[in-house]
C-alpha cells in the first residue's frame, strides 16, 4: 500500500453517489504496467465498463466497496478482452474488496479475465450478482482464494466462478458460495464449434462451502477433459452437489447434506464401448440426507471408502450398459438406501 497509487488522491470519490468509472478508467488508462491502485475504505460507485489491458492489482481493505448496482453493461470489469491464448497476459489482481451487484436475475458479469496468466482474485465478496461473478476465459493458473459469492443467481445462468475455452490449471478454493445459486464452479463453453484441444483442462475445487443451490454446486459441461478435482468441499442442499460430465474426475473427501444426489459423473461424449482407460476415483466422501447417493455412468471407476446415508439407491452404476474396463468398489458404509449397490446390465 505504501507503494501504490491512493485511488481517493488520485481523484476518486468514495461517497457512493458519483459515478467513478470515468476516473478509474483514466487512472488506469495513465499507470504503467505492474502499477498498484489502493482504494481506501469508502463505497466507490462503479457503473463500468472497465477496460483492464496491463497487469495491473486493484487493492481494497475492510470497508472498501465498489457499488455496481446501476451497472447494465455486459462486464463491468473486462481484463484483456481482446487478447489472445498464443500470448497471454500476467500478473493481475483483485484483492480486499466488495463487489455490490445489480441484483439477481441481472445481466451483467463482474469480473471478465480473458487470457490471463497467474490471474489472482482473493478476499473478494461479490454480493446480489445475476449472471457471474467471475469469468474466466483462456486463462492460465489462474487463483480465486478466500472469497465469499453471496447471492449470485440468474435463471439459466447464475455463476460465482465459470470457467472457459482453453482454460488450463484454475483452482477455486477456501471459498463461500451462500445465500442462493445456480452453479458455484462450472466449467463450458459459448462456443458451439469448439474443438476438444480447447476444452477446459485442470480444475481444482478444494475446501469450499457451498449452500442452497437449485442445480449443480460443482458443475463441468461436457467441454471439460480434465483433470477435474473436488475435494475438502462441504455441500449443502444442493439438488446435486457435483455433477461432472466428462474428463477425468478426482472427487475425494467432501461432504454433501440434504442434497437428493450426492455425486453424477457421466461421460456425455464417451459410449459405453468406448470408455478408454481413464478411471474416476470417488474415494471418502460423505453422503448424508440423500434420494440417491451417487451415480457413475460410462467409466472406470474407484469407489472406496465412502459413507452414504440416504432412501433410494446408494452407488448407482448406470443407466447406460456400464461395460467399464475395471470397477473397483469397497469398503464403502451405507445405511438407509433402498439398493445399497445397483447396475444395469452390460451389453
Amino acid at each position: 500500500v505504501a507503494a501504490a497509487t491512493n485511488a481517493k488522491t488520485a481523484g476518486l470519490k468514495a461517497d457512493g453517489t458519483a459515478d467513478t468509472t470515468a476516473a478509474l478508467q483514466a487512472l488506469l488508462n495513465v499507470k504503467p504496467a505492474g502499477a498498484t491502485i489502493y482504494f481506501p475504505a469508502g463505497t466507490y460507485r462503479i457503473d463500468g465498463p472497465i477496460s483492464i489491458t496491463k497487469p495491473v492489482t486493484l487493492v481494497g481493505e475492510k470497508g472498501t466497496v465498489f457499488n455496481c448496482q446501476r451497472t447494465t453493461q455486459s462486464f463491468v470489469f473486462s481484463i484483456n478482452k481482446g487478447g489472445s491464448t498464443s500470448s497471454r497476459m500476467s500478473g493481475v489482481t483483485f484483492t480486499g474488496i466488495t463487489i455490490e451487484g445489480p441484483g439477481i436475475e441481472s445481466g451483467p458479469t463482474m469480473i471478465y479475465a480473458n487470457a490471463l496468466q497467474n490471474f489472482h482474485v482473493s478476499y473478494m465478496k461479490f454480493h446480489n450478482v445475476g449472471t457471474a461473478a467471475i469469468r474466466v476465459n483462456g486463462c492460465l493458473n489462474a487463483l480465486v482464494e478466500d472469497c465469499v459469492f453471496d447471492n449470485v443467481f440468474r435463471t439459466g445462468y447464475g455463476y460465482g466462478v465459470c470457467i472457459t475455452d482453453y482454460s488450463d490449471g484454475i483452482t477455486v478454493r477456501d471459498s463461500f458460495f451462500v445465500t442462493k445459486g445456480r452453479h458455484g464452479v462450472a466449467t463450458g463453453t459459448s462456443t458451439s464449434s469448439l474443438s476438444v484441444a480447447g476444452y477446459t483442462k485442470r480444475v481444482t475445487v478444494e475446501n469450499c462451502y457451498f449452500e442452497n443451490f437449485t442445480d449443480q454446486a460443482i458443475d463441468s459441461h461436457t467441454e471439460t477433459t480434465g483433470p477435474y478435482v473436488a475435494k475438502g468441499n462441504v455441500v449443502v442442499n444442493a439438488r446435486v452437489g457435483i455433477n461432472l460430465r466428462n474428463g477425468i474426475s478426482e472427487v475425494t473427501n467432501n461432504a454433501f447434506i440434504d442434497c437428493p444426489t450426492g455425486i453424477l459423473l457421466r461421460n456425455s461424449q464417451v459410449s459405453a464401448s468406448s470408455i478408454g482407460p481413464k478411471v474416476d476415483k470417488v474415494v471418502g466422501n460423505t453422503i448424508i440426507g440423500a434420494s440417491g447417493g451417487m451415480q457413475v455412468d460410462k467409466t472406470n471407476s474407484l469407489i472406496q471408502g465412502n459413507v452414504i446415508q440416504g432412501t433410494g439407491i446408494g452407488i448407482y452404476l448406470g443407466p447406460t450398459a456400464y461395460s467399464p474396463a475395471s470397477a473397483l468398489i469397497s469398503g464403502n458404509v451405507q445405511e438407509g438406501c433402498s439398493d445399497g449397490f445397483y447396475t444395469v446390465k452390460a451389453s
